[in-house]
């Protein structure tokens, strides 16, 4: 059974895989998606049929951030629900099971930034790392 897909999706003009193959920092950025414990998504190519996307992932650490293949379906899961697990103020781990969003950025045709640029803007930290 296929799974319902209940994100935004990158632009219907969004460059199908491998389209931007070696542009690096400069291929066009078309959608960004974050959660709120700072993990970032980065489209920058987009397969619509089997909803897989091509760009740059940081998952919180801007240090292991990198370019590659992610599932939108796989965020798809994150919206509906995520665990988090918190210490409360005498030690103990509390798992907290918070309804979490992803909150989807899709840019319009006009202010597509390039990657570099969307780098900078969702994880300044990570600014100089595609050089």
């Amino acid at each position: 059974m296929q799974k319902t897909l209940i994100l935004k999706t990158p632009p219907a003009d969004t460059a199908a895989l491998y389209a931007q193959d070696g542009r690096g920092k400069d291929a066009t950025c078309f959608a960004a998606y974050t959660l709120p414990n700072g993990f970032v998504w980065l489209v920058t190519e987009y397969d619509p049929v089997e909803h897989m996307a091509f760009g740059w992932a940081c998952l919180n650490d801007p240090q292991n951030a990198e370019l590659g293949y992610f599932s939108l379906h796989e965020l798809n899961e994150q919206v509906l629900w995520t665990s988090i697990e918190l210490i409360d103020a005498v030690g103990r781990t509390v798992i907290d099971n918070t309804p979490t969003l992803v909150k989807a950025t899709i840019f319009p045709a006009s202010q597509r930034p390039t990657l570099r640029d969307a780098i900078a803007r969702f994880v300044p930290a990570a600014a100089g790392q595609l050089t």
